[in-house]
């Protein structure tokens, strides 16, 4: 094994390092190693275009207006409803899906993710972790 106060050669700068903390260092995780490692500065790019802008953007907001429902179901039950409008916390939520859903297809589509690798990569990632959460959630039905 390389010497671990070292940059490590498999890992350093690929951002795996468990026990990060905000002192700037971490500890390889990758190869085992325990020594403190500088952790690599990452120069931000940030995005320019304005259209691609709008379409990040507005997914975030749909996601936090769909994180939102979600808290109101959490707090006052799914089958509740918002004081002041009447709405169903349901209806609110499924309403929200739908909002994220679409602009899912919307930053898909300006980004150019519909060719067969990225619908690949997607499924299969969404298959995995459908998998993973199905046996999450059973867990506590045992």
């Amino acid at each position: 094994m390389s010497d671990p106060t070292v940059d490590c050669k498999h890992c350093h700068g690929t951002g795996m390092g468990a026990g990060s903390s905000n002192d700037g260092m971490y500890n390889c995780a990758q190869c085992g190693g325990t020594g403190r490692q500088p952790m690599p500065l990452n120069p931000w790019h940030p995005e320019k275009d304005a259209n691609a802008l709008k379409h990040l953007g507005k997914l975030a907001e749909e996601s936090s207006e769909l994180t939102s429902a979600c808290a109101r179901c959490i707090i006052q039950g799914i089958d509740e409803r918002e004081p002041v409008t009447g709405k169903l916390n349901r209806d609110w939520l499924r309403d929200e899906i739908a909002d994220v859903l679409a602009n899912i297809h919307l930053v898909r589509v300006r980004f150019g993710m519909f060719s067969d690798a990225d619908a690949h990569a997607i499924n299969e990632r969404a298959e995995r972790k459908i998998s993973h959460l199905a046996r999450w959630h059973a867990m506590g039905e045992e």
